[in-house]
């Protein structure tokens, strides 16, 4: 299937989530997409559901209720070039895997912007091999990248992921709460559910709001579940305003991860032992 040109509309004023109420919902194998404009929908602008090999080429999707790009179901090989997520409701770029369905795998952003998403810019929350090169995010409600594997929604774990050349500015908008900052990396399952090989390398951070948590957090939920792993955050560039503290770390062991010098230095570090409450 082959879409280009094509805008759609919706002056929906309450959000809802099944699958008819995507604006559009790319399903099956195959799909190419380029120049599409999303303005308003009831739940994602595009949402990508058990797509396989699907392809999105400069495409704007604004005014959202939930997420403006949402890949989930088991997509796989999805690459996103060029995209632009304005004033979604929920995050600008989600990839998303409930514990019931297949992982995602093998998804690709390019080159995407987000502008005041309603919570995250990037998101990850279960998921395999997934990449983010040279994306922006700006204003957005909560954290600017999220990686995660949530028990609200049961997600599956996460694995193999990869943000490089990012720009961060004015995350976390919505600060005191949720205090997340510019990049979370997440875990609130067992031992069973793991959040490993995540490389997160050469980004800038700018003016995240000063009342946020912090600007970097790695959390997990259960002291000694040993569940998140592999995490590289080096690379960093932090300018402007900044919240107090630059680093949260919460039941992750040393050895789990490596972390850029600019916030380990810094005398205003910090690292808290116990839970972590948001």
């Amino acid at each position: 299937v082959k879409i280009e040109g094509l805008k759609l509309t919706s002056a929906a004023t309450t959000r809802l989530d099944a699958l008819e109420h995507q604006k559009l919902a790319i399903l099956g194998a195959n799909f190419f997409g380029r120049g599409i404009v999303v303005d308003g929908s009831a739940a994602a602008g595009i949402f990508l559901y058990g797509a396989v090999n699907a392809a999105l080429w400069g495409c704007t999707v604004k005014n959202t209720l939930a997420d403006a790009f949402h890949v989930t179901h088991g997509s796989n090989g999805v690459v996103g070039a060029g995209l632009v997520a304005e004033l979604s409701g929920d995050d600008g770029f989600a990839v998303v895997s409930y514990g019931d369905e297949t992982v995602c795998e093998n998804v690709q952003w390019i080159g995407c912007y987000a502008n005041t998403p309603g919570a995250r810019g990037f998101s990850v929350v279960g998921g395999k091999s997934v990449r983010a090169v040279g994306g922006r995010v700006h204003l957005s409600s909560a954290t600017g990248i999220y990686v995660a594997c949530e028990p609200s929604y049961s997600t599956h774990g996460v694995e193999d992921v990869y943000f490089s050349g990012m720009h961060l500015s004015g995350c976390n908008t919505s600060a005191p709460s949720p205090l997340h900052g510019a990049i979370m990396v997440y875990n609130g399952r067992s031992s069973s559910y793991l959040v490993q090989k995540v490389n997160i390398t050469d980004v800038v951070i700018r003016d995240t709001d000063v009342d946020a948590g912090q600007q970097v957090s790695l959390v997990t939920d259960i002291a000694g579940a040993n569940n998140i792993r592999g995490v590289v955050i080096k690379g960093l560039t932090l300018t402007g305003v900044h919240p107090a503290y630059l680093t949260n770390i919460s039941n992750v062991p040393t050895a789990n991860y490596i972390l850029d010098e600019v916030l380990l230095a810094d005398e205003k570090r910090v690292f808290v032992p116990g839970s972590y409450t948001m």
